[in-house]
């Protein structure tokens, strides 16, 4: 994987993450975004786990757990 490329699932996983959470805690009618926002960031995170050498296993289950939370969110609330 090129440098660039994993620079930007590493910012797409943490921003993700502080956004999305940020969005639905606030409660101000923005779940959705804050829903995709969560999503992206748990695709980032499989997809580096899945690149890293020796990537705990448990790390990318509990990961694809959260992108199926995040898509019953988002069917949940749109």
């Amino acid at each position: 994987m090129n440098m660039t490329l994993h620079w930007i699932l590493n910012i797409t996983s943490v921003a993700g993450a502080i956004l999305g959470s940020a969005l639905i805690a606030l409660n101000i009618g923005l779940a959705v975004p804050g829903y995709i926002c969560f999503l992206l960031s748990s695709l980032a995170s499989v997809w580096l786990l899945l690149k890293a050498k020796g990537s705990p296993k448990a790390l990318v289950v509990q990961n694809v757990y959260f992108i199926g939370v995040n898509v019953f969110g988002l069917i949940r609330w749109s």
